[in-house]
């Protein structure tokens, strides 16, 4: 073999070998959180991207977090004070900053407060990313546990993507299933994610 095809084919073979499946990773941030919390720890978000970064080659990361509001924080802690709820917000404001720098696309809406209890779900503003980022990657990285995503499960596998799923060892079974596999429980990676010390989320039941 000539100088000039040998320099081509191991150019050829580098480009082959150096090639990663592009990943966008889509986190249902209060769904994982409240999971870890039930079993006495808290996800660093910075260490859990930077785990899954390395593990699925990941360019883009959503993350979905619902903000405050002065009616949720009264239904939570109904002793909280104006200035309480002044410093809750500012803190979410600044969590969101946080996580920001960290490297994620933060969405954020209002939580809502319904005959009492608090509800701030994403389903529709996630799967409307994925949806319409779908010709931008190649592997679907979906951190949540909750079956209602089964349906944007199934839609990205039929469009040719690698799917996996990070979640709960309690996640919806259906959802667990459909993975085929690529189910991930963050428990098993908890010593990749986890923070030292629990506790220090900001939200509506922050006080003292």
């Amino acid at each position: 073999m000539t100088p000039i095809l040998h320099a081509l084919a191991a150019h050829t073979r580098n480009r082959d070998t150096e090639y990663m499946p592009h990943g966008f990773l889509f986190v249902d941030e209060a769904n994982l959180y409240l999971a870890a919390k039930n079993e006495g720890w808290e996800i660093d978000w910075d260490r859990f991207l930077q785990h899954l970064s390395s593990t699925f080659n990941v360019g883009r990361a959503y993350l979905y977090e619902g903000m405050p509001t002065e009616r949720s924080i009264l239904a939570g802690v109904p002793h909280a004070t104006g200035d309480d709820i002044a410093r809750i917000k500012h803190e979410k404001t600044a969590r969101f900053r946080e996580l920001r720098a960290y490297g994620y696309t933060v969405r954020h809406k209002p939580v809502a407060t319904i005959n009492g209890s608090n509800k701030c779900n994403f389903d529709v503003e996630l799967t409307i990313d994925a949806i319409d980022q779908v010709a931008s990657y190649d592997v679907f990285v979906l951190a949540s546990g909750d079956g209602d995503f089964i349906r944007l499960v199934k839609y990205v596998r039929g469009c040719g993507k690698e799917v996996h799923v990070i979640g709960p060892s309690k996640a919806n079974k259906e959802l667990r299933m459909e993975a085929r596999g690529n189910f991930h429980s963050i428990d098993g990676m908890r010593s990749h994610i986890s923070k030292g010390r629990p506790g220090s989320r900001p939200g509506p039941f922050a006080l003292p």
